[in-house]
């Protein structure tokens, strides 16, 4: 079973043991080096890639190594480190400079594992760095994913699937990520749960295909508080979020800005029965090459707005600020759209047999 954030420790050096990991790339295909130090006994279980590890074994001191690992999130290809069960804390770790091995991941976390990273850099990875699922639970603490590519698949930076939850907080930034489909920063699929908090940033990652910033799946749910997603691009819809079937997005307190989709939604593009929530927040200066320069909202995807601010917004067809089309419904309470710009309908456009209803605050 998952524990909960407030199980987390402020501080890892108050926590019963932590490690320190170093993964550094080295020619292709080659890694330079390897090796993670905990201090005390960590319960957790880790399963290394003998074939890009096997030299470096001997270098993982304080930690359960066992011989195998199955899940099915390592169905297919596997990764270079699986944590299998238990808890581990890293701190001021790193994973950088790897390319031209076959991974589906730098760093899985499956079963009902609890990873809580701190002060760490996950960096220049030509594989996404971390991978997460079935039940497990992990927390970024002031840590940086930046620089990574996903040669295939989505969740340049992160991928989260299962029943997994994800919090990160504290100033983490996931930067600079590039995902060959979707979610260039995350990709969250299936049932699981990420939160961002704590002034957490997400920017400048581009999705081949949706979401430029982070693409939502299923039945998965993303909540964004005091953070910021900006300057991410798409080369479809979506540039900063992206969200399909019954997946839902929450934003609080927070800023969606200068995010651009060639295709609809600049800033967000919900479809299916997707569901998002706008609060206390701004969507501002976001570009769409199509329609919903800030906001897009298609087939049964529904939308609320809340005090916020859709400023700015710019579209090349329809809705600057909100485009909502076929039964996709807008609903706008105490908010300001103003100053975005469209072929047509500006500040807000309803296509097909889409609805909005406006209240005054």
């Amino acid at each position: 079973m998952c524990l909960s954030v407030a199980a987390v420790n402020a501080d890892p050096q108050e926590a019963p043991s932590y490690c320190k990991l170093v993964i550094l790339g080295g020619a292709e295909g080659k890694l330079q080096q390897a090796s993670m130090v905990c201090t005390g006994n960590t319960t957790a279980t880790l399963f290394l890639n003998s074939i890009h590890l096997g030299s470096f074994r001997d270098r993982f001191t304080g930690v359960n190594l066992v011989a195998s690992c199955e899940s099915p999130v390592t169905d297919g290809a596997p990764c270079l480190i699986t944590i299998c069960g238990g808890r581990i804390v890293l701190q001021d770790s790193s994973m950088s400079g790897v390319r031209g091995v076959p991974l589906k991941g730098l760093l899985c976390a499956v079963h009902d594992s609890r990873l809580e990273v701190y002060k760490s850099t996950f960096d220049s990875n030509q594989v996404r760095p971390l991978m997460v699922g079935d039940q497990s639970d992990i927390v970024l603490h002031a840590t940086n994913i930046t620089n990574n590519v996903a040669n295939a698949g989505s969740g340049g930076g992160l991928h989260v699937r299962g029943n997994a939850r994800v919090d990160i907080t504290n100033g983490s930034r996931i930067k600079n990520n590039t995902a060959k489909v979707a979610g260039g920063g995350l990709a969250v699929v299936g049932n699981a749960r990420v939160h961002f908090t704590g002034d957490s940033t997400v920017s400048g990652n581009r999705a081949e295909d949706v979401g430029g910033g982070l693409a939502v799946f299923g039945n998965a749910a993303v909540t964004i508080t005091d953070s910021s997603v900006h300057g991410n691009t798409a080369n479809h819809n979506a540039g900063g979020v992206y969200a399909d079937g019954d997946a839902k997005v929450i934003i609080a307190g927070s800023s969606m800005s200068g995010n651009m989709a060639n295709s609809a939604g600049g800033g967000l593009s919900l479809w299916g029965n997707a569901t998002l929530i706008i609060s206390s927040s701004s969507v501002t200066g976001n570009t769409a090459n199509d329609s919903g320069g800030g906001v897009f909202a298609g087939e049964k995807a529904v939308v609320a707005i809340v005090d916020s601010n859709v400023t700015g917004n710019a579209a090349n067809v329809s809705g600057g600020g909100v485009c909502a089309d076929d039964t996709a419904t807008v609903s706008l309470a105490s908010s300001i759209v103003h100053a975005n710009v469209a072929h047509s309908g500006g500040g807000l456009s309803l296509l097909a047999n889409a609805r909005a209803a406006v209240a005054e605050g």
